[in-house]
């Protein structure tokens, strides 16, 4: 009898054992420790070979291929559910094979939806923000006290320690994904220039509300406190209003007035190897608000008396196919991610390297964008100091969650909404 149980147990263990095995997912590709790993969409297989290949004989780096299908393998359209099996595909192979970077290829890959203030949020006026950090930080209790609701700062327990890099390419064609891999290879084989180009307009004019005076926020006063903290290693050239009467060009002795034109003739000419734009605008474009005329005579900006522009959107990179630039939007939801139609994914398609910024609008935040400029000088700080993309915004996340978690609860809850919503399409572009 027992013997006969013995047997029994030999071979449920050897059922269970494999049916285990045969529910992970299996690479396409793999070497035995793989520190570099692609996730694609079945259809983009054939489109990463290039830059597979590359990795491997150019940069000589471990690299496995997963297939979207070996790891959504149920048919769930929930979109928690799909982002906790990718997280769990993403710690296993974490565990295992000591990788350090991540990219999704497609853009049918899900995005966690994060609560810092909770579903009912009266601070933000949208309460969820979109956020990889979900994916990179693996030891974090996403939703401690079982709502369903994660990332929410009281109640869960995020530890901001992300442990990989996470990057995107949202594409939706397999021309369009050669065609980046292959502007990538371009840029290891070219020289690299030491060229920066900075573009910023006003955040708001003085004006009264209710009798209250409101403060003058020239978004150039910025860049300019990034530019000191790099100018001895970069030639920075700076795009500011002029068209208003009130001018930041003349004030910062800029190279040149903003507008559409000036950016594209700059980005075309110069071909920076980063551009950072601090301009207010929407998913699809950048703008530049100036003040038009003063017709009140009263010295303060009225509503009626302010403009938008657009300087920067999907039409302008038509001129600048194929460069190599690490872009930077410093406040606008340019990777807003309802949805393949954003700015990011416009710039990506026909030119760039990187496109990195924040997947909500932060001035709805905080008005002034003092906590989000902070985080994000430092982040670009890094990346000018040769710090890998990836490394230098998981080093932001971690360093600035121990400057303010201790603050109060708006400060804490203004930077933690920050650092959720900083998102990156690239690929890591190994220096």
């Amino acid at each position: 009898m027992k013997r006969r149980n013995i047997v029994w147990f030999v071979i449920l263990m050897f059922f269970f054992t494999n049916l285990f095995f045969l529910s992970k997912a299996n690479p396409i590709y793999s070497d035995e420790k793989a520190e570099y790993v692609l996730i694609c969409e079945d259809q983009y297989l054939e489109s990463t070979k290039v830059w597979t290949s590359f990795l491997k004989e150019g940069l000589g780096k471990t690299v496995s291929i997963y297939l979207a299908s070996e790891i959504f393998k149920s048919s769930d359209p929930n979109e928690i559910e799909r982002c906790k099996q990718l997280k769990s595909f993403i710690k296993e192979i974490y565990d295992s094979r000591d990788v350090s970077y991540i990219l999704f290829v497609g853009s049918q890959f899900p995005y966690m939806k994060l609560y810092p203030d909770g579903q009912n949020s009266k601070f933000l006026k949208v309460p969820y923000i979109y956020s990889d950090l979900f994916f990179s930080d693996l030891t974090s209790e996403w939703d401690f006290d079982n709502d369903g609701i994660y990332g929410e700062i009281e109640d869960d327990r995020i530890k901001f320690n992300p442990e990989i890099m996470i990057g995107r390419l949202p594409f939706s064609s397999p021309r369009e994904i050669e065609n980046y891999f292959q502007r990538i290879i371009d840029l290891y084989t070219r020289k690299r220039n030491n060229n920066v180009l900075f573009t910023a307009s006003f955040q708001q004019f003085e004006h009264a509300i209710s009798n209250e005076l409101i403060k003058e926020i020239d978004n150039a006063n910025f860049c300019e406190t990034i530019i000191k903290n790099i100018e001895k290693s970069y030639n920075c050239y700076r795009l500011y209003e002029a068209s208003g009467i009130q001018s930041s060009k003349w004030i910062h002795k800029a190279d040149g007035c903003l507008s559409k034109s000036s950016i594209n003739t700059y980005l075309a000419n110069i071909n920076p190897s980063i551009a950072c734009f601090n301009l207010k605008g929407n998913t699809k474009s950048l703008v530049k608000t100036y003040w038009v005329k003063d017709i009140n005579k009263n010295g303060l900006a009225e509503s009626e008396e302010i403009k938008d522009e657009i300087v920067f959107d999907g039409t302008s990179v038509s001129e600048i196919k194929n460069k190599q630039t690490f872009f930077f939007s410093m406040q606008s939801p340019s990777l807003w991610q309802e949805g393949a139609d954003n700015l990011s994914i416009d710039v990506l398609s026909n030119t760039g390297a990187i496109f990195g910024g924040n997947s909500i609008d932060v001035s709805l935040i905080e008005l002034g964008n003092e906590i989000n400029f902070e985080i994000f000088s430092h982040w670009i700080n890094q990346v000018a100091n040769k710090i890998e993309i990836g490394n230098a915004l998981n080093d932001t996340i971690s360093k600035y969650y121990e400057i303010y978690k201790n603050t109060n609860y708006d400060n804490k809850l203004k930077s933690i909404s920050v650092l959720y919503s900083y998102l990156l399409l690239e690929i890591q572009c190994f220096r």
